[in-house]
């Protein structure tokens, strides 16, 4: 069900989304283009989005700041501690 607050919605040119901002709009586009703008400096992949970097980036660290309660054992991204 969608919200809408403002009697304004904003629909995606390329699908059926539609949203009831702007910058919601904006950010949807991104996945319909195969732009991928934002540039990794180590490796040189890219991504549609600039979150999609910084996730990325944390594979080129040697930080680990997530850490295990039960072993210790320690993990780069949050996702994979379980």
């Amino acid at each position: 069900m969608e919200k809408e607050h403002s009697g304004h919605k904003y629909n995606c040119e390329n699908c059926p989304k539609s949203f009831s901002k702007a910058f919601q709009l904006a950010y949807h586009a991104a996945s319909h283009s195969e732009e991928r703008q934002f540039a990794c400096s180590a490796c040189g992949k890219s991504f549609k989005r600039r979150k999609q970097l910084a996730a990325h980036r944390k594979a080129h660290s040697d930080a680990r700041p997530f850490a295990c309660d039960q072993c210790g054992m320690r993990f780069k991204l949050k996702s994979v501690l379980k």
